[in-house]
């Protein structure tokens, strides 16, 4: 066979050359039929509820630790960063970005 003959197609060679996958050209309708809008569906509303839920929850993790920060006086912050064995996000000091 001469290389000619084993060569891909110039639109799927481009698609390569730019990283894309282009399976969605070769995706089995048959397998996907009934699967592919239930999952894109349910993905969505697992999103509508875990985005809020996510972010109230780290904001209500960031007011639990400041609570116990704000509790200790000067010597006993400074006692615990001395000798805690907590790490990231363990930390009373660390606050998470919401």
């Amino acid at each position: 066979m001469a290389p000619a003959d084993r060569s891909i197609p110039s639109e799927r060679q481009a698609e390569v050359q730019e990283g894309k996958q282009g399976a969605y050209r070769y995706l089995r309708v048959d397998v996907c039929k009934w699967q592919c809008p239930t999952k894109a569906k349910d993905d969505a509303d697992t999103q509508f509820v875990q985005y809020p839920g996510t972010f109230f929850y780290y904001r209500w993790r960031n007011r639990s630790k400041a609570a116990k920060w704000d509790k200790m006086t000067d010597e006993e912050k400074e006692h615990y960063l001395k000798t805690t064995t907590d790490v990231g996000n363990k930390r009373l000091d660390f606050r998470f970005a919401t």
